[in-house]
């Protein structure tokens, strides 16, 4: 993906899990959490 559009993914990506979580647990306080990073390469994003 285009670096410049790195910050547009991650928002997505939230969005996304919150929907998810919305969808299967609706009206409890559910979460989907995730440790979203943006990296160069795969293996930067190992660890």
């Amino acid at each position: 993906m285009p670096e410049d559009a790195a910050d547009e993914a991650v928002a997505l990506v939230h969005a996304a899990l919150a929907e998810a979580a919305g969808r299967w647990a609706a009206g409890s306080a559910v979460r989907f959490v995730a440790d979203v990073a943006v990296v160069q390469r795969w293996s930067d994003a190992k660890g």
